[in-house]
């Protein structure tokens, strides 16, 4: 693990508290320790956990797979839902839902993501953010 997790406490608009989590990865090692943090911070809400441990591992693995690794996840709420994001190194990676370059057998994390999320890509000076927002309400 490179550093350590940073986790914010906040107030939302109704005076509860939020969780917000900072965490550096390289590799698909981090999977198991964001997992259990979702399943201990996210509200129980329908199958929120489910869909965030899911969107979350497959941003992190689509960058470990395709840039090598090496980043920081962040996971912290919205409002009306919960926001991922991934940073890598890679500034021209192109991300296309249902195709991947590592062979035919591969391709579905973006279908996934897709189903349980809106998500987006942000160039960033060294590399790009895949973030993922995951409604409450869905």
């Amino acid at each position: 693990m490179v550093g350590s997790d940073v986790q914010f406490v906040t107030l939302d608009r109704g005076g509860r508290m939020t969780r917000s989590l900072s965490h550096p990865y390289l590799d698909l090692s981090c999977l198991p320790l964001l997992r259990r943090w979702i399943r201990e911070h996210l509200p129980a809400a329908d199958d929120l956990v489910f869909r965030a441990g899911v969107v979350c591992t497959e941003v992190v693995a689509d960058a470990v797979d395709h840039v090598g690794g090496g980043g920081d996840v962040r996971i912290c709420p919205t409002p009306g839902g919960w926001l991922i994001e991934v940073d890598d190194s890679d500034p021209e990676g192109v991300l296309t839902p249902g195709r991947s370059r590592l062979g035919s057998n591969r391709g579905r994390g973006l279908t996934l993501i897709s189903a349980f999320s809106s998500w987006g890509v942000r160039r960033i000076r060294d590399g790009k953010t895949v973030w993922a927002v995951i409604d409450i309400s869905e």
